[in-house]
């Protein structure tokens, strides 16, 4: 039987992660062996250590986005099927990249159908943001809209997350907005919180005999696309935090999230999706932030009081790259200062991604 590729893609902050580890473990316990590929344009990625510290197999391709490190996503599919055996193989994209049935699903089938079944490409979508995106309230420019319709249209499924936080009303609204925008996709209502959803995406993927990577963008103006992404700062940092006194691990990282929100608002920054991790063996705490206006949401596993901790910080914020590394580099000294933690920067990189250059891009000849 041939492992079962899944990948899924949606704006940063959608719920991607914390779906795709509700969907594994799902599936771990229908009986199926699960493995994950996390993506990013940087390195110390939170996705991955989220993963692991939930007992998930998961492996990061880094440097680049799937589109461009298309030969790292093979040849990482290719191993991990081999050494790990999997019935699923769960592949999550970069919050910023769209065009993936074109540079990803399509040359993916064209070179691996014979060893893979490759499902239709999944797009989830954060109701809330999707409203402001959709409209002129859209606090990010034009451009950044643009890639959202885009990956909206290439979309064979797309799961409405985050529906238990959400008014029905809304939920309804933008549903039908979407389907404007494309009325091929699935809709399927989900929340990874509530298990709302999840055996009904199961499911379609499992079962589905409908081909996969139909739905090119051949319109796609790859212009506005690399101006979107140029747009925000893509911040990845890890911090080794120690102390002479014990300190309460959960406290000092929300006491950071907070201040580097404040400070976000106070500096005009819009968070497009910010995340901290704190970490301490089994120790965890993780944050989401995915509007400078809203509150932080966390993830606890096993809180208790230390003397070291890794912090790990991915951020992508409307802002330019040096502004956004001076903000969140002051913000953790002056924290760690008032708690007497001293801080070690083991890695921080900070940026704006490069024009989308694919390895591939198999199209739909346009008659």
């Amino acid at each position: 039987m041939k492992t079962s590729l899944l990948l899924i893609g949606g704006f940063l902050g959608a719920g991607k992660t914390t779906l795709l580890a509700e969907l594994a473990q799902r599936l771990q316990e229908k009986g199926e062996k699960v493995a994950i590929i996390t993506n990013d344009q940087g390195s110390d990625l939170i996705d991955t250590e989220f993963m692991e510290s939930k007992g998930l197999n998961a492996t990061g391709i880094t440097g680049g986005c799937f589109c461009c490190k298309f030969d790292d996503l093979q040849e990482t599919v290719i191993r991990v099927a081999q050494n790990q055996q999997p019935t699923w193989i769960l592949a999550e994209a970069v919050g910023s990249c769209t065009d993936l049935v074109a540079t990803v699903i399509r040359p993916m089938k064209r070179l691996q159908s014979n060893n893979f079944r490759i499902t239709p490409i999944t797009i989830a979508v954060d109701p809330e943001r999707a409203n402001l995106l959709l409209e002129d309230r859209n606090p990010f420019p034009y451009e950044v809209g643009y890639l959202f319709a885009q990956q909206i249209q290439e979309a064979e499924i797309v799961l409405l997350n985050k529906s238990d936080r959400v008014s029905n009303e809304l939920m309804e609204e933008v549903e039908k907005k979407l389907h404007r925008t494309n009325p091929n996709a699935r809709f399927i209502r989900t929340s990874a919180v509530q298990g709302i959803g999840l055996e009904e995406w199961i499911d379609y993927v499992g079962h589905t005999e409908e081909s996969s990577g139909e739905s090119v963008l051949n319109t796609l103006d790859y212009d506005i696309y690399a101006t979107a992404e140029a747009y925000l700062g893509w911040l990845n940092a890890s911090i080794k935090l120690t102390a002479e006194k014990s300190f309460n691990l959960e406290e000092l990282v929300k006491t950071i999230g907070i201040e580097m929100q404040e400070e976000f608002v106070k500096k005009g920054f819009e968070a497009a999706h910010v995340k901290l991790m704190g970490r301490n063996g089994s120790r965890v705490i993780k944050g989401s932030l995915t509007n400078s206006n809203k509150e932080w949401e966390w993830i606890f596993q096993d809180q208790d009081i230390v003397t070291e901790m890794t912090l790990l910080i991915n951020a992508r914020v409307l802002a330019q790259p040096n502004q956004l590394s001076d903000t969140i580099t002051s913000i953790v000294n002056t924290v760690c200062d008032q708690w007497n933690v001293s801080t070690q920067i083991d890695h921080l990189e900070c940026f704006s991604p490069a024009r989308p250059n694919p390895t591939y891009r198999d199209l739909v000849e346009i008659n």
